[in-house]
C-alpha cells in the first residue's frame, strides 16, 4: 500500500474495494452459504450446531449487512467523549441549529441519537424489544426540537430505545454523512457507557474524539479508545474544544501536547488533532447570542474553527474508504474463521460416524439388558402379587353386593303376587345384569395392572439410556410410550342369563304350594259372598283365603333361604372367572414386559446395520464429498491469506513503526 503522497484516485472506494477483491471474497462466501446452508443433512450430523456459532443463517444475515454498508453512500460519524466535552455544542454548531440539549448537568444525552438529511423534520423511534419503529413528522423546528428534547434526555424512555432518527435540512449531511450522538464516556451511569460502545459497534464507520483543552487526553478515555477503537484509531478525528476557555499565549502548546499524548498513547502517527470553537461557530454574529451565554467572539478562533470545519470534512471523505474496507475485512476475517471450523467438521464427520457405527456393533449389551430385564421382571411381579391381592378384596366385595342387592329385592315385595311375579319374569335378568356390571370393571382392573408395566418399563429406559450413554457410542432415541399391550381377556357372559333363570325356576318350582295363597283367597271371596261389593268380597275373601294361605313374612323369609346359597354359588362363579381372566391378562402382560425390553436391544441393532449399510453404499459419494470439502478448505485458506494481507497492510497506515 502507498504510504507516501497518495492521490485521491487511490483513496476512492471503488479503487480499494477492487484493490481488495471484495466482490470476489464476498462472491465466494455466498457460494459456501448456497452450497452447504440448505443442505439440513450435513447440519444434523453436529449436534448444538447453532450453539457453537457455526449457523449458516447468521454468515448470510453478515453478509448482506457488509453489502448494504458497501452500497450504502454515507459515512456514519459518531461523537464521542467523556463528560462535559461539549458534545451536544459540536453537532449544534456543524448543523447550525440549536438542535441537541446543552448543559453541564452530566448525562444530557441519554440514547444514541443518528441524525441525517431529510427536507422535512422527521422523527424515528428504533425500540429494542422488536417494536415496530414510529415516525413522526413536524411542521415546524419548535415541535420538533422539544420533542427530540423529551425522547433523547428522558431515561425512561431512553432504555426501551436502541436509536433516535432524527432527520432536518443541514447542508452539512446532505451528501456524505450521518452524525451519531452518544451518550458519552466515563459516566456516573454505566449503561450510558453501555450505550455508547453498542454504538460505535454496530452503526458508527468513523469517530470523532472530543477532548476538553481544559482537561486533555484523560487516561480514562485513552482506555476507552484503545478497548473499543483500536481497529480504526489511525482514521479517527480528535477536536480539541474549549479552546477559548484557557489563555491565548498556552493555546499552540496545548494542542502540541494533546497530539503527542495521543500518538504515545495509542501507538499512531501524525495523529489529525483539530481545534473547534463551537459556541462560535454556532452563533458567528453577536447578535445571535444567547443572553446568558457570556461568549465574546474572537475571529481568530472562529476562523480557525472554519477551517477545522473544511480540514475535517476533507479527511472523513478520504479515510470513508478505509475505514469501510476495514470493517469489511474484519466482519469476513471472522466469517472465514467460523466457516473453517464448521468445514473442517464435514470434512471429517463421515470417517468419524463410520468409525461410531464400527464401534457400536462391536459394542454388547446383552449382559446388560439380561441382568437389568431380571430385575424389572422381579419387581413386576411383586407390585402385581400385592396389585392381585387387592383386586381380589375388590371382586368379592362386588359380589357381596350384588346378593345382597336381590336379598333386598325380595324385602321390598309387599304381597305375595309381586313376589310371585319378580321371581317368575325379573329375577334371571336381575342377575345376570349385577353379573355384566361387576364384570364392566374388569377394564379399571387392566388399567392399574397397566401401570405397573409402565412404571417398570420407565425404569429399564431411564437405566438402559444412562448405561448407554456412558458407552460414548452411536445416539439412538429410544423412548417409546406406544405398547402393544395384549387384548383384555373376556369373560363368556352368554350363559349368565340361563344360569340365572335356572335359579328363578328352581326357587318357583320349591315355592309354588305358598306362592298360590293369594289366588286362592281371590277365588274363595267370590264363591261364598258374589253379591257382596269388590271391596267387601275381596276383604271376606281374604280371610277365608288365610285359613288355607302362608304368611307372608314366611313366605319371603322361605324364599330367601332357598336363594341365598344360589346366589351365593352364581357370584362366586363369576369372582372366579374374573380372577382367572386377570390372572391370564398379568401372565401375557409380563410376557409384553419382557418382549418390550428385549426390543431395545433388537432396534439398537438393526439401526447400527442399517446405518452401516446405508454408508457403505453411499461410500462413492461420500468421498466425493469429502473431496469437494476439501478443495473448498484451500480455496478458503487462499482466500483468507489474501484478506490478511490487506487487513496487514490497512492496519499499518497510518500507525508509528515499530
Amino acid at each position: 500500500m502507498k504510504t507516501g503522497n497518495q492521490n485521491k484516485d487511490f483513496f476512492s472506494f471503488g479503487f480499494l474495494s477492487e484493490w481488495a477483491e471484495i466482490e470476489n471474497h464476498m462472491a465466494f462466501i455466498s457460494g459456501l452459504v448456497k452450497k452447504y446452508g440448505e443442505r439440513p443433512d450435513e447440519k444434523n450430523l453436529r449436534p448444538g450446531f447453532k450453539e457453537d456459532g457455526h449457523d449458516w443463517v447468521q454468515i448470510s444475515r453478515q453478509l448482506a449487512r457488509i453489502r448494504e454498508r458497501m452500497e450504502d453512500p454515507k459515512l456514519n460519524i459518531s461523537v464521542i467523549g467523556e463528560f462535559s466535552t461539549g458534545k451536544s455544542t459540536f453537532i449544534n454548531a456543524l448543523l447550525r441549529h440549536e438542535l441537541l440539549v446543552s448543559s453541564a448537568v452530566q448525562g444530557t444525552t441519554t440514547a444514541s441519537t443518528v441524525i441525517e438529511y431529510d427536507s422535512r423534520y422527521r422523527i424515528r423511534l428504533q425500540y429494542l424489544d422488536n417494536q415496530d419503529d414510529q415516525e413522526i413528522c413536524y411542521m415546524n423546528f419548535p415541535e420538533f426540537k422539544k420533542d427530540l428534547d423529551w425522547f433523547t434526555t428522558d431515561s425512561f424512555i431512553s432504555r426501551t430505545l436502541r436509536a433516535v432518527n432524527v432527520c432536518l435540512p443541514a447542508d452539512i449531511l446532505k451528501n456524505h454523512f450521518r452524525i451519531i450522538d452518544t451518550p458519552g464516556t466515563n459516566v456516573t451511569e454505566a449503561w450510558h457507557e453501555d450505550i455508547t460502545v453498542r454504538t460505535l459497534k454496530e452503526e458508527s464507520d468513523l469517530p470523532i474524539v472530543l477532548i476538553s483543552a481544559e482537561k486533555p487526553v484523560p487516561d480514562t478515555m485513552l482506555r476507552f479508545m484503545e478497548n473499543h477503537l483500536a481497529s480504526i484509531l489511525p482514521q479517527c478525528v480528535f477536536v480539541v474544544t474549549k479552546l477559548d476557555m484557557i489563555p491565548k499565549r498556552e493555546r499552540e502548546r496545548q494542542l502540541s501536547y494533546i497530539r503527542m499524548k495521543l500518538e504515545d498513547g495509542l501507538g499512531i502517527r501524525d495523529a489529525v488533532v483539530l481545534p473547534y470553537v463551537s459556541p462560535m461557530v454556532l452563533y458567528q454574529q453577536p447578535e445571535n447570542i444567547p443572553k446568558d451565554w457570556n461568549l465574546t467572539i474572537d475571529d481568530a478562533l472562529l476562523n480557525l474553527s472554519l477551517e477545522t470545519e473544511r480540514e475535517f470534512l476533507l479527511h472523513t471523505l478520504k479515510e470513508r474508504t478505509l475505514v469501510v474496507i476495514k470493517k469489511l475485512t474484519g466482519l469476513m476475517d471472522d466469517i472465514y474463521c467460523s466457516i473453517s471450523g464448521e468445514m473442517e467438521y464435514l470434512s471429517n464427520g463421515y470417517k468419524s460416524r463410520l468409525l461410531l457405527l464400527e464401534r457400536s456393533r462391536k459394542t454388547d449389551l446383552n449382559l446388560f439388558v439380561r441382568d437389568e430385564k431380571a430385575c424389572r421382571l422381579e419387581c413386576y411381579d411383586r407390585t402385581i402379587a400385592a396389585q392381585v391381592e387387592e383386586i381380589e378384596n375388590k371382586i368379592h366385595k362386588q359380589a357381596a353386593n350384588a346378593q345382597n342387592a336381590i336379598l333386598e329385592k325380595i324385602d321390598e315385595k309387599k304381597n305375595i303376587n309381586e313376589l310371585k311375579a319378580y321371581i317368575d319374569q325379573s329375577l334371571g335378568a336381575d342377575c345376570s345384569q349385577r353379573a355384566r356390571n361387576m364384570i364392566a370393571l374388569m377394564d379399571n382392573y387392566y388399567r392399574e395392572i397397566r401401570s405397573r408395566f409402565r412404571v417398570q418399563m420407565r425404569l429399564f429406559n431411564q437405566s438402559f439410556v444412562k448405561n448407554y450413554q456412558n458407552l460414548e457410542i452411536l445416539p439412538i432415541d429410544f423412548s417409546n410410550e406406544d405398547y402393544q399391550f395384549p387384548q383384555k381377556v373376556e369373560i363368556a357372559t352368554a350363559n349368565l342369563d340361563s344360569i340365572a333363570n335356572c335359579i328363578a325356576e328352581k326357587l318357583a318350582s320349591e315355592n309354588k304350594a305358598y306362592l298360590g295363597g293369594a289366588a286362592t283367597g281371590a277365588v274363595l271371596g267370590t264363591t261364598i259372598l258374589p253379591g257382596i261389593g269388590t271391596i267387601a268380597g275381596a276383604f271376606i275373601g281374604g280371610i277365608a283365603g288365610a285359613f288355607c294361605a302362608p304368611n307372608m313374612d314366611d313366605v319371603r323369609k322361605e324364599c330367601k333361604e332357598k336363594l341365598k346359597p344360589q346366589l351365593i354359588n352364581y357370584y362366586n362363579s363369576v369372582s372366579i372367572q374374573m380372577m382367572s381372566a386377570a390372572a391370564q391378562y398379568i401372565d401375557q402382560l409380563r410376557l409384553c414386559l419382557s418382549n418390550e425390553m428385549d426390543a431395545y436391544l433388537k432396534r439398537y441393532r438393526n439401526e447400527v446395520r442399517r446405518q452401516i449399510a446405508f454408508i457403505n453404499e453411499q461410500q462413492s459419494v461420500t468421498d466425493l464429498k469429502v473431496y469437494d470439502l476439501k478443495r473448498d478448505q484451500e480455496q478458503m485458506r487462499n482466500h483468507k491469506i489474501r484478506l490478511e494481507s490487506i487487513m496487514v497492510q490497512l492496519n499499518k497506515f497510518g500507525r508509528k513503526e515499530e
